[in-house]
């Protein structure tokens, strides 16, 4: 006949397993944050890359960027790629420039 484990093996064997837990999220955690941070670097560069390039020849105190030039600069970006669709990637950089267009209205403005 098997013996049934006692109370206190129970416990130890519980805490174990949320120990064993504890430290794969921590990892899994760990993995994800590193991820998330090389993502934010390669981002804000790349914006720095394309506020440069908007703003060549131009006073950068004072800089005329229009909606145009923001949504050929991303689109720009991913037109070679192999993969990308020239005609969606034609009605993004039109969605695009609507998006930048758009002027809020006195009650977006407000904050109502």
């Amino acid at each position: 006949m098997k013996e049934e484990p006692g109370e206190a093996q129970v416990l130890t064997k519980k805490k174990e397993r949320i120990t064993i837990m504890k430290t794969m999220l921590k990892e899994i955690k760990k993995e994800i944050g590193s991820n998330v941070s090389d993502a934010q670097a390669m981002s804000k560069e790349a914006a720095q890359h394309m506020y440069a390039e908007l703003t060549k020849g131009q006073d950068v105190t004072k800089p005329n960027i229009t909606p145009e030039m923001v949504a050929e600069a991303i689109t720009g970006s991913v037109s070679g790629m192999e993969g990308v669709d020239p005609e969606a990637l034609k009605q993004f950089n039109q969605a695009l420039i609507g998006l930048l267009t758009v002027k809020p209205t006195e009650d977006e403005h407000d904050g109502s």
